[in-house]
């Protein structure tokens, strides 16, 4: 029944994903595989500033991270010429979104160890504070980058709201020292509450 959710775009197909609407928290995207997102949020990159779209895959409840021009863009006619969508993500109508929230969500493990550092990774609604700036952040939620194949922390800065992600390795890691030797902190992110 998902893949029959799969909607084309009416109207004038669009080059530039500037002309789409972007996704917002609490929307819920189908992918062009049928497979339903919730939106977590939309996050700056720590290093690049580029966009990031968080979101939960609804069928296995795993988080993911996409470039927000990944999330936009249109099929690739070559690899799919039988996809009826036009784009890889299609925001849902308020009744199609009901029809994946019907089932209670698998639980997930919590708190997993980084391998690294052998520090617990952080968990939704937790506060870390980053060593250089004292300010807090509440976490959002881990994710991966399949087409990166890279794990991401999600988190927002408590002061302002403003959203980040950063790559998990990052922001577990050890305060370099010798470049900031005024550091108190061990870590980059430590955690507070």
């Amino acid at each position: 029944m998902a893949s029959s959710l799969i909607r084309k775009q009416k109207g004038i197909i669009m080059d530039n994903t500037e002309e789409r609407e972007k996704p917002k928290h609490g929307e819920v995207w189908l992918h062009s595989s049928g497979i339903a997102f919730w939106v977590i949020g939309v996050c700056e990159h720590t290093e690049t500033g580029e966009e990031y779209v968080v979101c939960k895959n609804l069928r296995t409840r795993g988080n993911s991270a996409r470039t927000m021009a990944s999330f936009m863009r249109e099929i690739d006619r070559d690899k799919h010429p039988d996809n009826p969508a036009q784009y890889r993500f299609t925001k849902l109508t308020k009744k199609e979104k009901k029809w994946f929230f019907r089932k209670k969500p698998k639980e997930m493990p919590i708190n997993p160890i980084h391998e690294a550092t052998g520090r617990a990774l952080p968990n939704t609604q937790e506060i870390w504070r980053h060593f250089k700036r004292k300010s807090d952040y509440l976490i959002m939620t881990c994710c991966y980058n399949p087409e990166e194949e890279t794990r991401f922390v999600a988190y927002t800065r408590l002061s302002d709201g403003k959203a980040f992600i950063r790559p998990m390795d990052m922001f577990m890691s050890e305060v370099d020292h010798e470049k900031y030797p005024k550091a108190v902190q061990k870590w980059r992110f430590e955690k507070v509450l």
